[in-house]
């Protein structure tokens, strides 16, 4: 006879810890800090995408309140500073004003995808003012909400969309934010950049009551975000603007369309010298004469330079041997408002064409026209200064085809 021995061995009954369903995502979520250099006060911007289905999302549509958490660096040195929270409530000042656009298409907010479109942003709904709550203590590990955090009411959200919001500090200007105004410190910067040891959040709740504190109510949506810290955020762009000073000759030869006449007095077609220059005083253009004369190598004949006229111009007569130049002066020949400075012919040859009036050719340089500062500033992108030779002869003057004489000009600019 066999025993057979059943051995029976009754195993316990493990059951599963129940675990809380993870909170569900944003689409996309986008803190922007103003300022990423480390140890500076900065503002920050707001974004969120609500996806395009959410049917499934617990209380989404009755969002009250929403937090910012930030991130806690690590790598940073003994002693060295994570970001600060101010927890003065008044210090953290809401918009959903965005500043004014530069033009269509600039995106100050940005257009999320959302689904494969891309969706503009909107102002955040009823973002409260300034703060509800703000905490300042270190992170404790295991739990996220024990970072530096800010919280603000809001309202209620809907699908498919893009809602922005901006914070500044106290102060309500940007750069001019001190200990006591400013809402939030960037940290130190960690000895490998920046790495966090835990990202930041922005969560938003359902909670009707109990709700001044940081995290308290049902969570509705929550994302991660990070970001990084450096030394400098900023690229300072260095440029040089030269001095420019342009002259531009319409020709090089300026003759007398007919024959010179005992019987009356002539002129030349006139040269144009347009100049350009970007100097702030304007300019000023100077001209001398080679034989301060119209004379002939082959008649050994001279058509002499009228003298100096105490400032004056100084009319030709006909049947009276002389030579006299005129400068006439048309602004703005590249368009209106492009002479900034005061541009006029110096008074000696400021004298009327018609009438034959001009001043002297002299071996030295005189100054023919200038742009002055009278109204600055003095820029000029075009003034034309016309210069007109006027001849008169008498039977006195030997008859000849080669009487020339050669004007040089020259300017600056008043830099």
């Amino acid at each position: 006879m066999s025993l057979v021995a059943l051995i029976l061995v009754e195993l316990p009954q493990f059951s599963g810890t129940a675990e809380a369903a993870p909170t569900p995502q944003f689409s996309t979520v986008a803190v922007r800090l103003d300022k990423l250099d480390a140890l500076t006060y900065s503002g920050t911007t707001v974004c969120v995408a609500t996806p395009v289905s959410t049917g499934g999302i617990t209380d989404f549509g009755s969002e009250n309140y929403v937090d910012i958490g930030f991130p806690e660096e690590s790598g940073i040195v003994s002693g060295a500073t994570d970001f600060q929270v101010n927890t003065t409530l008044a210090n953290w000042v809401t918009t959903t004003t965005p500043p004014a656009s530069p033009g269509a298409g600039s995106q100050y907010w940005p257009k999320i995808n959302i689904g494969g479109t891309l969706v503009a942003a909107s102002a955040w709904p009823t973002i409260g003012g300034i703060a509800t709550a703000a905490t300042n203590v270190a992170y404790t590990v295991g739990n996220a909400r024990t970072l530096r955090v800010v919280r603000f009411t809001t309202g209620n959200m809907v699908a498919d969309k893009t809602y922005c919001f901006d914070i500044a500090d106290g102060s309500g200007t940007p750069g001019a934010e001190t200990s006591g105004t400013d809402s939030l410190e960037t940290p130190a910067v960690g000895t490998n950049g920046y790495q966090e040891n835990v990202p930041g959040y922005v969560e938003t709740y359902d909670c009707s009551a109990g709700c001044t504190t940081v995290g308290a109510g049902v969570p509705v949506e929550s994302s991660n975000w990070g970001t990084q810290i450096t030394t400098n955020n900023s690229i300072v762009i260095s440029a040089v603007v030269p001095p420019i000073l342009v002259l531009i000759f319409g020709a090089n030869v300026d003759s007398f369309p007919t024959n010179l006449d005992p019987n009356s007095v002539k002129t030349t077609t006139g040269v144009g010298v347009t100049v350009e220059t970007n100097a702030k005083g304007g300019w000023l253009l100077w001209v001398k004469s080679k034989n301060q004369a119209l004379t002939s190598a082959s008649s050994g004949g001279s058509i002499p330079s009228v003298g100096w006229n105490a400032d004056t111009p100084t009319a030709l007569i006909a049947g009276t041997p002389g030579y006299n130049l005129t400068s006439g002066v048309t602004t703005n020949v590249n368009g209106a408002g492009t002479t900034l400075c005061t541009a006029e012919p110096e008074a000696e040859y400021a004298g009327v064409l018609t009438s034959f009036q001009g001043g002297e050719l002299t071996p030295n340089w005189e100054l023919a026209a200038d742009c002055s500062t009278a109204a600055p500033p003095g820029t000029d992108a075009g003034t034309t200064v016309t210069l007109n030779e006027s001849a008169a002869i008498s039977f006195s003057v030997p008859a000849a085809s080669d009487y020339t004489d050669t004007i040089f000009v020259t300017g600056a600019g008043q830099f």
